[in-house]
């Protein structure tokens, strides 16, 4: 059984729900309560700050331990363990976090983002517990070389495809503003050439207005002319 490892735990960080966590049965209901206490301290203190691998640390009296606390490429889950050995390597708490990160992820997929608290648990028990006996087997031994460049290549890998992901959603919007663009510029179009048409519907009115103004004019002169004739001949 575990001794050095007392806890795992993934949680989901925009509502806090924990999706599943295993803790060591060599630990009292006591340490189980703090433990997760901290670990609640740490969701609501720093999880609205925590982006793509961010990592926090917090100091766990109970157990006399520290929890690590991992985030994924994209800052929305985090995978945690409380480790109860000060002489535990940093390093290889670090190893063991990126390593659950990465089983969990590959067993849950995008239903870390949608899971019900604890719903992932019973899946993910036996994963949780061989992951905890293994790094507590090691202990504070060194990082495999080998071990150690994979998970940097992965880590870029996934630090790429967020870049090309965020490309992507930049283009769409481009795409989405040229649109619009287009449209207010159809629009522009069609109101200036409404504008021209009824221009020129007021410039023929007012021609007509005149022609008639024109003829009744014309009529009047004549009939004053007419009537001036007929007195003079009387």
């Amino acid at each position: 059984m575990s001794t050095r490892i007392s806890y795992l735990s993934a949680a989901r960080l925009k509502d806090r729900a924990v999706l599943c966590s295993n803790f060591s049965t060599s630990i009292s209901s006591r340490e189980r309560s703090e433990i997760e206490t901290a670990f609640f301290a740490a969701l609501q203190a720093e999880g609205q700050t925590m982006q793509g691998y961010a990592r926090k640390t917090r100091q766990v009296s109970a157990v006399g331990g520290k929890l690590y606390i991992l985030a994924d490429s994209r800052g929305q889950v985090v995978f945690a363990s409380c480790i109860n050995d000060p002489n535990f390597s940093d390093k290889l708490a670090w190893q063991m976090n990126e390593e659950f990160m990465k089983e969990t992820q590959a067993m849950h997929g995008e239903a870390l983002m949608s899971a019900p608290a604890e719903s992932l648990t019973r899946a993910s028990k036996k994963s949780m517990r061989d992951i905890m006996a293994r790094y507590d087997n090691q202990g504070g031994a060194t990082l495999d070389k080998t071990t150690e460049v994979r998970q940097k290549v992965e880590q870029v890998q996934g630090i790429m495809q967020d870049n090309v992901r965020k490309m992507l959603e930049n283009q769409t919007n481009v795409e989405s503003l040229e649109e619009k663009t287009d449209g207010m510029s159809k629009q522009a179009n069609q109101f200036l050439k409404q504008s021209v048409d009824m221009r020129r519907q007021m410039q023929l009115r007012n021609l007509k207005l005149k022609i008639i103004l024109g003829i009744v004019v014309g009529a009047v002169l004549i009939y004053v002319i007419i009537a001036i004739v007929q007195a003079v001949k009387n």
